[in-house]
């Protein structure tokens, strides 16, 4: 957050009044960090605000930390959520095995 913080506010300094401002979390598993995301997306919404720009957010998760707490916490944001998956679930489960040993498909799905 330290050096992430600084850089929405540099880039956000260059838009004009009214433009758009999107940021989407990806990579490894964003939803490790659900209140990371919250912060950055209420900084964000924040400097949107004082500029009249419009600002959104996607977050792109395989699913399986996917729960009440997390979308609380992230409800804030409004985020489009995109579920990624590697295929059916014989073949997602072999792509992304759960430590547990059970199915991530199931996990994502119950998300």
């Amino acid at each position: 957050i330290e050096k992430t913080l600084p850089q929405i506010k540099l880039l956000m300094n260059r838009l004009s009044v009214g433009g758009e401002f999107s940021i989407t979390f990806l990579g490894g598993e964003p939803l490790m960090y659900p209140k990371v995301i919250q912060a950055i997306g209420l900084y964000t919404q924040e400097l949107a605000a004082a500029k009249s720009l419009h600002s959104g957010f996607q977050i792109i998760t395989n699913g399986t930390l996917i729960n009440e707490e997390v979308v609380e916490v992230i409800s804030a944001i409004t985020p489009t959520i995109t579920l990624s998956l590697d295929g059916p679930a014989e073949i997602n489960d072999l792509q992304r095995p759960q430590r547990n040993g059970k199915s991530s498909t199931e996990k994502a799905v119950q998300g």
